[in-house]
């Protein structure tokens, strides 16, 4: 990590999920009872059953500085009666998530800023979203765009009912894993957009410039999204676990697998080295060669130094770009015969 203490990015980022999730997992609890007693008197029955996704980084166990935990509600609207049933309950959920936004608060902020932008309608609806809303907004023909799907790829369950999580776990690797599921056109609109309208001209983004972070995230997510569906064991909501097992089942050789994983990495290091200064989630923007602010982030970096950061940067983004440029190509060939990259496509 940034400070040296832990044994690496890896670990730091699962040790911060870790924190993050039990934190999630008690305060829901107590937000469910808030609101309970403004909303029902106190009786905990009349609650729908409900669980608290994990999505994006959090997801992922990819927490790092500054980062939002990306979650969403999905509540049980069917075969019920009394207070807690129906349309009724988005109200309910909306008061736990003000209570929840409320233990989380801190007199220097929030411990965790928390985001709900991934539910289905986005801002334009509650901040719970119904699990029939669910099934007919994620389905094949529904209303949810590509990239929204491609987001579940990360989703997983940290609290509530069991068997409700499992259910929705269930239907999320129905609606995102299968060849015709991928939208690659869709993906790269979405990246060109991400550039236009995200990095500033003349300056280079962390995460969204070509060849930056998500590239390297789209690329893995997109062969998952092809794969996942014959292979379970591609759907790993970790990128770095699921670029292995893209490797070791020989959908993409080891030579572009460990190319992305280090790049992955560098990424992500200075994402955080850029946050653990700026201490805000969409300041991304690498400081311009030359500057006392580049030197001081080539220290965090621990490079040689700043030539070397220059250097490191120019690598990746050229190597990244490459791959991503190469996904269509990579998309249609078939699965190599083994790790050592021999096969044929």
């Amino acid at each position: 990590s940034i400070l040296g203490l832990t044994r690496g990015q890896d670990e730091f980022s699962a040790e911060l999920t870790e924190v993050a999730e039990v934190l999630l997992r008690v305060a829901y609890g107590l937000a469910l009872r808030e609101a309970a007693s403004r909303h029902f008197q106190g009786d905990m029955s009349q609650i729908p059953p409900s669980v608290l996704c994990a999505l994006g980084k959090f997801g992922g166990r990819e927490l790092g500085f500054a980062s939002d935990l990306e979650v969403m509600i999905v509540y049980d609207d069917r075969a019920r009666s009394g207070a807690g049933a129906g349309n009724g309950s988005g109200g309910f959920f909306d008061s736990a998530v003000a209570a929840l936004r409320g233990i989380l608060r801190s007199r220097e902020g929030h411990a965790f800023e928390l985001d709900f932008r991934l539910r289905p309608y986005g801002r334009a609806a509650p901040f719970a979203t119904s699990i029939s809303t669910f099934l007919d907004y994620y389905r094949a023909g529904g209303p949810a765009w590509s990239y929204e799907r491609q987001a579940l790829i990360k989703l997983r369950m940290i609290a509530g009912d069991p068997a409700l999580g499992r259910e929705v776990e269930d239907h999320r690797d129905l609606f995102v894993y299968g060849p015709k599921l991928l939208d690659l056109e869709g993906l790269r609109r979405i990246r060109r957009l991400q550039i236009e309208q995200l990095v500033l001209p003349g300056t280079i983004s962390a995460k969204y410039s070509p060849g930056a972070l998500v590239d390297v995230e789209y690329v893995v997510q997109a062969l998952q999204i092809v794969h996942g569906s014959r292979d379970p064991g591609l759907r790993s909501p970790n990128t770095l676990e699921a670029l292995a097992a893209l490797g070791a089942t020989g959908c993409l050789d080891v030579v572009k697998m460990a190319t992305l994983r280090s790049s992955y990495r560098f990424f992500r290091l200075l994402i955080d080295a850029l946050r653990v200064v700026r201490d805000h989630p969409k300041d991304l923007i690498v400081p311009e060669f030359g500057t006392d602010e580049f030197l001081l982030l080539s220290r965090r970096m621990r490079a040689a130094g700043p030539e070397s950061l220059r250097s490191d940067l120019e690598l990746w983004l050229r190597a990244t770009q490459s791959i991503a440029e190469e996904l269509p190509s990579l998309l249609v060939s078939n699965p190599i015969d083994g790790p050592d990259g021999t096969g044929t496509k």
